[in-house]
């Protein structure tokens, strides 16, 4: 069974802190100083999310980095200016809190900004990289299947069964499934390599799987599968994706965010 890099991460994370917390409390100087508020918060809270962020911001003060140049913290979500600075963002994980509230309570909201594009939020009001892809996609759907019905050969052959579905369904997350899957054969690349399709998937077949999109429990090409994983050198990064479309969006802000190579 693969184990989720959220799920990972956090049970690493609670593993090694009394260590991590044995380790930065030693320290003296300018460290301990700008690391005392952070630990006055620890030992009086037992919220695990907190107590986690503490950990996480001392660590990254012990490694003598400023939190501030990747946690920007914000009063207001809805503010131009705002929105504006976060556009400029090249990266960095942004943390909404109300009034009057600081590290003890929990933020309003949280997400991830790259290249000013926001990943992963829930209420902030810059534009989603799922909802900025599908969106284009959408936009240019006509198009792309214009150029791609104009090819004959083999291009022809093999996007013949998935035309036929793009044009007897009505289901948007089919249609765009079906519209990525004719632009990966019209580019030459071949669609089994990236988007593996099991009714029930083994844990050896997700092992083994370097970079892969996991479409699990389809009936058939005109149903929404029961699962969508995302799946990076073994390891199941994400799951319980709605759609294939959305598996792409989520995987190319992946592949950005953490610096991959497509594997060849």
């Amino acid at each position: 069974m693969t184990i989720p890099l959220e799920e990972k991460l956090m049970a690493q994370l609670d593993i090694h802190s009394s260590q991590l917390i044995t380790v930065i409390r030693a320290k003296g100087g300018s460290k301990r100083q700008k690391t005392a508020d952070i630990m006055d918060i620890f030992d009086q809270t037992e919220d695990i999310h907190l107590r986690r962020e503490c950990v996480l911001r001392a660590l990254i003060i012990f490694l003598e980095e400023d939190p501030d140049e990747l946690i920007k913290e914000y009063l207001d979500s809805r503010t131009d200016d705002l929105q504006k600075e976060m556009e400029e963002l090249t990266m960095g994980v942004f943390v909404i809190r109300k009034e009057e509230e600081g590290l003890q309570e929990p933020p309003a909201d949280i997400g991830i900004i790259i290249e000013g594009v926001e990943v992963n939020a829930e209420f902030i009001t810059t534009t989603p990289l799922e909802t900025k892809f599908l969106a284009q996609l959408d936009k240019h759907s006509t198009k792309l299947l214009q150029v791609i019905r104009s090819r004959g050969g083999v291009v022809k052959q093999k996007t013949t069964g998935i035309r036929q579905v793009l044009d007897e369904t009505v289901d948007i997350a089919i249609r765009r499934e079906c519209i990525l899957k004719s632009l990966m054969i019209y580019l030459g690349e071949p669609v089994d390599h990236l988007i593996k399709e099991f009714q029930d998937a083994e844990a050896g077949e997700l092992e083994q799987a370097t970079m892969a999109i996991f479409v699990i429990g389809k009936e058939n090409q005109f149903h929404r599968p029961k699962d969508v994983k995302v799946l990076i050198e073994g390891t199941e990064v994400l799951s319980g994706l709605p759609s294939v479309a959305t598996a792409f969006a989520m995987l190319f802000g992946l592949i950005y965010a953490l610096n991959l190579r497509y594997p060849k």
